[in-house]
C-alpha cells in the first residue's frame, strides 16, 4: 500500500507539472495579448476564428492529454466499477488546497483566453469555471474508475470550490482581490537514520526522495514538508484605499511538517517496517507580505508575461509564524 501511495504520489506530480506549465504558458500569451492592446479583449462582440480556434485546440490537446494519460497509465492497471475513495485526512490536507489552487489558476486563464475570444464577461466567468473544473476532473474520474484507486469527494469538492474563489471575486468585484499562490523549495532534511521494528535503518533523506522524488521541479510541488499555501489579500484593493502601494499584498498561509507518509508515520520499505511516530506531525500557520505582481505597471511588453507568472507564486518575505506545539517563530525568510 505504502508502495502504491508513492507511486500515486509521483504520477500525480507528474500531472501537476504539466497542468502547470500549461498555466503559465496559456497565461503568459493572454498577457502579451493584453500588452499589445488587442480591441477584441475589451469587446462583447464574439471574434468567431478566436472563439472557434481557442475551443478547437482546446478539445483537441485536452483530448490527446487524457487518451495519453489513460494509455500510459491507468490502462496499466486493474479497472473495476466506478468506487469512491476517502482521502480526508492525507497529507494533513496540503494537497487539497493543491487542488483549490490548480483550479483557481486555470479558470482565471481560461477566462482570459474567453475574453480575448470576445465573450461577454458573465460567460467568460462561467466559461473559466467549467474549463477548471473540467481539466482537474479528468483525473479524478480515471481514479474512479481505477480498482487501486477511487473518486474523491473530497478532491472534486475542493476543484469546485477553487473555481467558484475565482469566479465570485471576478463576478462580484471585477478583479481577483485575494490571490491563490504556493510558495516552496527543495530544502535540505536531516541526515539521522530511520530505525525500523526490526533494527534496521534508512535515511531520512532516502525517505522523502521516496515521497517526494528527487528531481527539483517535482520536490517543488509535491514536498508537503517544504511547501505553503496562501491567501494574498490586495491591500489597496480590499480596504479601497490608495494610501498604500496598489501592489502590496498581506497574506495568510498554512504548511505541515514531519510528513512522512499519507496517513501517518508509518510505512514498509524492502520488508522492513517503520514507524516514525516519536516525529511528531504538526501544522503551522503563517502571516506575510507579498507582491500582487499583475498591478505592477509597466510599459514594457516582454515583462508583462514575466510578472504574470511570478504571480502565481508566493515571493520570500519575513514571515511570522505559529504552529500546533503552541510555538511562535519569526522568520527572516522562510526556509523550513
Amino acid at each position: 500500500m505504502n508502495n502504491i501511495c508513492h507511486i500515486i504520489s509521483n504520477v500525480k506530480a507528474s500531472l501537476i507539472v504539466l497542468a502547470t506549465f500549461f498555466t503559465l504558458t496559456a497565461k503568459a500569451n493572454v498577457d502579451y495579448i493584453q500588452s499589445t492592446k488587442s480591441s477584441v479583449l475589451d469587446s462583447s462582440q464574439l471574434n468567431k476564428p478566436r472563439f472557434y480556434t481557442l475551443l478547437t485546440g482546446t478539445v483537441v490537446t485536452g483530448s490527446a492529454l487524457s487518451y495519453g494519460l489513460y494509455n500510459s497509465w491507468y490502462k496499466q492497471y486493474p479497472r473495476s466499477a466506478f468506487h469512491l475513495f476517502n482521502d480526508a485526512q492525507e497529507w494533513n490536507q496540503m494537497d487539497k488546497y493543491g487542488h483549490i489552487y490548480s483550479a483557481y489558476n486555470q479558470a482565471d486563464v481560461y477566462y482570459q483566453l474567453l475574453k480575448w475570444s470576445g465573450l461577454n464577461k458573465s460567460k467568460s466567468i462561467w466559461g473559466g469555471m467549467i474549463a477548471g473544473s473540467t481539466i482537474q476532473g479528468v483525473i479524478e474520474i480515471f481514479d474512479g474508475f481505477s480498482e487501486q484507486w477511487g473518486f474523491s469527494v473530497w478532491d472534486a469538492g475542493c476543484n469546485v470550490l477553487g473555481v467558484a474563489a475565482f469566479g465570485a471575486q471576478q463576478y462580484f468585484w471585477d478583479e481577483q482581490k485575494i490571490r491563490l499562490k504556493v510558495y516552496s523549495f527543495k530544502r535540505s532534511y536531516t541526515q539521522d537514520p530511520l530505525i525500523s521494528e526490526t533494527g534496521s535503518s534508512m535515511d531520512y533523506q532516502d525517505r522523502i526522495n521516496d515521497l517526494y522524488g528527487e528531481a527539483y521541479l517535482t520536490r517543488f510541488l509535491k514536498d508537503y514538508n517544504a511547501q505553503s499555501l496562501w491567501l494574498s489579500f490586495n491591500v489597496a484593493s480590499c480596504l479601497n484605499t490608495t494610501k498604500v502601494p496598489e501592489w502590496l499584498n498581506v497574506a495568510i498561509g498554512f504548511g505541515s511538517e514531519n510528513l512522512l507518509g499519507g496517513f501517518t508515520n508509518h510505512w514498509t520499505h524492502d520488508g522492513e517496517v517503520f514507524n516514525a511516530q516519536d516525529r511528531h506531525r504538526y501544522r503551522q500557520y503563517f502571516l506575510s507580505l507579498d507582491i500582487d505582481f499583475d498591478r505592477i505597471q509597466t510599459n514594457q511588453v516582454w515583462l508583462k508575461p514575466i510578472l504574470s507568472g511570478l504571480n502565481l507564486l508566493k515571493m520570500p518575505a519575513p514571515t511570522l509564524e505559529y504552529n500546533s506545539n503552541k510555538e511562535w517563530h519569526l522568520h527572516f525568510i522562510l526556509l523550513r
